[in-house]
Order: C-alpha cells, then structure tokens, then sequence
C-alpha cells in the first residue's frame, strides 16, 4: 500500500500565508512614516510569523535528526522581519527627529523676524542691510543642523535592502527542497 499527500493542501497551508507576510514585510517601507503606523504595521508582522512559526513547529513531528527546511526558512523569515522592524523604528525616529528640528529652526526663524521688524523702527537705523530678509544660512547664532541620513533615503535604502534578501532567501530555500 502506497499513500501519498496532497501537494496542494500543503502550499495553501504553508506556503502562501509566508509569502504573503514576506510581501507585507516589504511594504513596511512603503508607507510614509507621517501615517505614523510604520513600526506598528513591522511588529505586527513580526508577531504574525513568530506565531506561524510556532503553531507549524506544533505540527511537525519531533522525532527528526535535523530542523525542517520550512522551520528554518520561517525563522529566517521571522529573522528578516524583525529587521524590518527595527529599521521602520529607526526611520521613524529619523522622521521625528529631522521634523522637529525644521519645526524649530521656522519658529525660531519667525520670532527673529518679528523681533527684527520691532527694532527697524527708529527711521535713522534702518539701513539697506537690515531691510534685506534674513534667510536661515544668515541666522547669527543658529547652525543648520545637515543629517547625513534623511528618513527618505534610508527608507529607500531598508527596502531594497529587504527586497533583495526576501528574493534570495526564497531561491535559496526553493532550490534546496
């Protein structure tokens, strides 16, 4: 007597729900962060395959010699979107960063302006110079802080980075079973 299981009961149950949370993973770093649900949205999906993770380690006989290849590819892939998670925190916390100091240097920018205007109005000191607008390069006292890393770029930077692995963690695993 021969029996045989069902191929495709097996990529229903197994296989779609992990490429469906790898795709979700990288659109963690497609949403802006000003919707404010980046890092909600990666740690979500991180809890979504540790929890798939455990429930198929459940099922899989433990009487093996060696860890299964899906096990292992779902602790690569819970691995990997763990990363993405910590790189929406990090993006977030740039977007925050970098947003609050440009809110800073505008308000700080307009109470010079005002305290300027305030001063022009003896008619004897106004001069050609003080009638120029004072741009924020000419802002005594006030340094422009230059971010080397702006939200935007390492957005950009996270999710090729994460397309790229996906790819090459599933190829790798696709070959190897």
């Amino acid at each position: 007597m021969y029996l045989y299981r069902k191929l495709n009961a097996g990529i229903i149950a197994m296989l779609i729900p992990t490429m469906t949370i790898t795709i979700l993973t990288i659109f963690v770093f497609v949403l802006p962060p000003e919707s404010g649900e980046k890092v909600s949205l990666g740690t979500t999906l991180f809890l979504s395959n540790i929890l798939y993770l455990v429930e198929v380690e459940k099922t899989i006989p433990k009487n093996s010699k060696r860890l299964s290849l899906f096990v292992l590819y779902l602790m690569v892939l819970s691995l990997l979107s763990g990363i993405a998670t910590i790189g929406s925190v990090v993006i977030s916390k740039l977007y925050v960063k970098q947003s609050s100091d440009n809110i800073k240097l505008n308000t700080s920018h307009q109470t010079n302006m005002s305290s300027r205007i305030n001063q022009i109005a003896d008619i004897s000191i106004v001069s050609k110079e003080e009638s120029n607008p004072v741009h924020k390069k000419d802002m005594p006292g006030k340094k422009m802080k230059k971010y080397t890393f702006h939200y935007n770029r390492v957005d950009d930077i996270c999710l090729k980075f994460i397309i790229i692995i996906s790819a090459l963690v599933s190829i790798t695993f696709i070959c190897l079973s």
